[in-house]
Protein backbone atom coordinates (compact mmCIF):
# COMPACT_ATOMS: atom_id res chain seq x y z
CA UNK A 1 0.00 0.00 0.00
CA UNK A 2 1.34 3.44 -0.94
CA UNK A 3 0.91 6.15 1.70
CA UNK A 4 2.06 9.33 -0.09
CA UNK A 5 -1.33 10.24 -1.55
CA UNK A 6 -1.38 11.22 -5.23
CA UNK A 7 2.39 11.59 -5.41
CA UNK A 8 2.91 8.45 -7.57
CA UNK A 9 1.65 10.52 -10.51
CA UNK A 10 4.93 12.47 -10.34
CA UNK A 11 6.92 9.25 -10.70
CA UNK A 12 4.84 8.16 -13.66
CA UNK A 13 5.24 11.50 -15.43
CA UNK A 14 9.00 11.74 -14.88
CA UNK A 15 9.86 8.16 -15.80
CA UNK A 16 10.32 7.78 -19.57
CA UNK A 17 10.14 3.97 -19.72
CA UNK A 18 7.01 1.95 -20.47
CA UNK A 19 5.08 1.18 -17.33
CA UNK A 20 4.03 -2.15 -15.95
CA UNK A 21 0.27 -1.88 -15.44
CA UNK A 22 -2.94 -3.84 -15.73
CA UNK A 23 -6.31 -2.47 -16.81
CA UNK A 24 -8.86 -3.27 -14.12
CA UNK A 25 -12.50 -2.28 -13.67
CA UNK A 26 -12.84 0.81 -11.48
CA UNK A 27 -14.44 0.14 -8.10
CA UNK A 28 -17.41 2.18 -6.95
CA UNK A 29 -17.22 4.04 -3.63
CA UNK A 30 -20.38 3.90 -1.54
CA UNK A 31 -21.59 6.66 0.82
CA UNK A 32 -20.16 4.70 3.79
CA UNK A 33 -16.74 4.81 1.99
CA UNK A 34 -16.64 1.09 1.25
CA UNK A 35 -15.74 -0.23 -2.20
CA UNK A 36 -17.86 -2.31 -4.55
CA UNK A 37 -15.63 -4.21 -6.97
CA UNK A 38 -16.33 -5.84 -10.33
CA UNK A 39 -18.64 -3.07 -11.56
CA UNK A 40 -17.16 -3.10 -15.10
CA UNK A 41 -18.10 0.56 -15.60
CA UNK A 42 -14.75 1.90 -16.82
CA UNK A 43 -11.17 0.64 -16.86
CA UNK A 44 -8.44 2.17 -14.70
CA UNK A 45 -4.70 1.54 -14.77
CA UNK A 46 -3.32 -0.34 -11.78
CA UNK A 47 0.47 -0.07 -11.77
CA UNK A 48 2.56 -2.99 -10.54
CA UNK A 49 5.83 -1.05 -10.32
CA UNK A 50 6.63 2.65 -9.77
CA UNK A 51 10.10 4.17 -9.34
CA UNK A 52 9.90 5.60 -5.82
CA UNK A 53 13.11 7.61 -6.31
CA UNK A 54 11.33 10.26 -8.42
CA UNK A 55 8.48 10.50 -5.92
CA UNK A 56 10.75 10.89 -2.91
CA UNK A 57 13.04 13.38 -4.70
CA UNK A 58 9.97 15.47 -5.54
CA UNK A 59 8.87 15.40 -1.90
CA UNK A 60 12.36 16.41 -0.68
CA UNK A 61 12.47 19.28 -3.20
CA UNK A 62 9.08 20.53 -1.97
CA UNK A 63 10.25 20.34 1.65
CA UNK A 64 13.37 22.32 0.75
CA UNK A 65 11.30 25.00 -1.02
CA UNK A 66 8.94 25.19 1.94
CA UNK A 67 11.90 25.59 4.31
CA UNK A 68 13.40 28.41 2.18
CA UNK A 69 10.22 30.48 2.63
CA UNK A 70 10.73 30.75 6.39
Amino acid sequence: MWTLGDSPAVGLLLHDQPFDFDLKPAPRVLPDLTYVHNQHVRPIRVYRDIDARFILEDMYAKLELFNMEK
